[in-house]
């Protein structure tokens, strides 16, 4: 309507836009205005604009690409949560420890669900065991009375009397590193890699068994357990690579997605045998833990480092490691749900070959850690000593850059002290040096962490 498009300012009309032909907020884009078809959002603003500069009050903006039905449900008080269900070596379903999803908004949408910090996941859900067993069996049911094979993700609710709805079952299932896929396979021992080569022997015996005309697919299950076996008898003939991540800056959670990606290529080949290693502490203090499988996978560092503070296993996961003991004696190895357990570097140099450092920020680009590597004999990734310690200072970065005759920006070093003796004649010294917009951001840390542009007085001062 005309009188909630007018007092917008031009900023608030590109929001607007921007959420509007976002598929995941808005009906997206391509989208019809008449006879109209808007393919870009920039379109989309003038001809808003247009529109509402002639004698219009309203302007319909239908989406194209919509959906013609939609379910209409009534709302579930209750706690919800995800369950992956797998077949075992016998075709037995067997749900593994259901996920509690504890949400930042009122609905476990897109955005929730994919954007990191906006949600949690705590597994197995908090509950007391009766309960978890009984979301455990109504599932288990589920994936029976559907007829599912092989996999399938099942979401629902438990009530405060117990009482379970499921409302959502999946043939299929997100599979991300973090996703409840892998988060749930990781507390029975199996890493990503292991868990997608059982889903795809599973899958195997299951074409088997209902393409029969296809000589094909016996062969691959034959073929696969043969590579399986060989596999198992060349684990010690691996070199062993510690992935450290972690860390104690202010992206520490990132560098737990690096070091999950790099533990992953890793693990997936033949040649190398990755140990996940989580660092934490000060820069004057920090430890190493290696940690299982299931840790590897929580949210985010701070989760990971809970977690080494309070190890524990869930009754409940003791039970579905039983049941899947099968599973894992073949796809798994026993290192994989070991307890964390704390390492020094010289340990480090006794149990692994080489280091792979996935930190962001210090101590991982600051040149701490890799002096203390060196020491102990053990190569690693990337530059060494020198030139990390001076990278990981901007300003210095930039000074040499000037003195060896490249471009670099305009810059200079405010410390806290300065501010705190003076914050208005620092101020008035900055804004006679730098005009708006400028940019400022912390001088040590990792780049992506704190950096703001500032473009008045006020957000300066902030």
């Amino acid at each position: 309507h005309r009188v909630d498009w007018d007092p917008m300012s031009f900023k608030e009309k590109v929001n607007w836009v921007k959420s509007t032909t976002d598929i995941r907020e808005g009906i997206g884009i391509p989208l019809r205005i008449g006879s109209k078809i808007i393919f870009h959002p920039e379109e989309l603003l003038s001809t808003l604009n247009q529109l509402f500069s002639e004698p219009e009050d309203e302007v319909v903006l239908e989406a194209i690409e919509c959906e013609n039905d939609v379910v209409i449900e009534e709302f579930i008080e209750g706690k919800e949560f995800s369950c992956i269900v797998i077949e075992d070596e016998k075709g037995i379903p067997v749900a593994l420890p259901p996920t509690e999803i504890r949400k930042g908004r009122e609905v476990y949408d897109y955005r929730s669900k994919y954007l990191p910090g906006l949600s949690r996941k705590i597994t197995p859900i908090d509950l007391p065991e009766e309960d978890i067993q009984t979301i455990r069996v109504e599932c288990q049911q589920l994936f029976t009375d559907l007829k599912f094979s092989v996999y399938a993700r099942i979401d629902g609710f438990i009530l405060s009397d117990g009482k379970v709805y499921l409302n959502d079952p999946n043939t299929t299932s997100g599979m991300l590193p973090s996703s409840f896929f892998f988060h749930q396979a990781a507390e029975i021992g199996l890493n990503p890699s292991q868990f997608i080569t059982y889903i795809i022997r599973r899958s195997i015996a299951a074409r088997i068994k209902e393409i029969k005309s296809l000589k094909m697919i016996p062969w691959l299950g034959s073929h696969l357990d043969r590579e399986l076996r060989t596999m198992q008898n060349k684990l010690t003939d691996k070199e062993k690579v510690a992935v450290i991540m972690g860390g104690y800056s202010t992206e520490r959670h990132i560098s737990v997605e690096s070091g999950r990606n790099v533990y992953e290529k890793l693990s997936s080949s033949e040649k190398y045998l990755p140990v996940p290693v989580f660092l934490s502490g000060a820069s004057d203090d920090y430890k190493l833990y290696i940690i299982p499988v299931n840790l590897l996978l929580k949210d985010n560092a701070d989760d990971i480092r809970e977690k080494i503070d309070s190890f524990n296993r869930h009754p409940v996961v003791d039970k579905i490691i039983h049941e899947c003991r099968e599973i894992t004696d073949v796809f798994s190895s026993a290192d994989n749900l070991a307890a964390p357990k704390e390492v020094t570097v010289n340990d480090l140099a006794e149990l692994v070959d080489a280091v792979f450092i996935a930190l962001h920020g210090r101590p991982g680009e600051d040149g701490a850690i890799q002096k203390d590597l060196e020491k102990a004999g053990l190569p690693y990734n990337g530059s060494g000593i020198e030139s990390s310690r001076t990278t990981i200072d901007k300003f210095l970065t930039n000074e040499i850059l000037m003195e060896n005759g490249m471009k670099a920006a305009s810059h200079r070093v405010v410390t806290e002290g300065e501010w705190r003796r003076d914050p208005a004649a620092l101020e008035e010294d900055i804004l006679g040096e730098f005009s708006f917009p400028f940019i400022v951001k912390p001088v040590d840390d990792g780049c992506s962490s704190a950096v703001k542009i500032i473009r008045d007085e006020n957000q300066f001062h902030a």
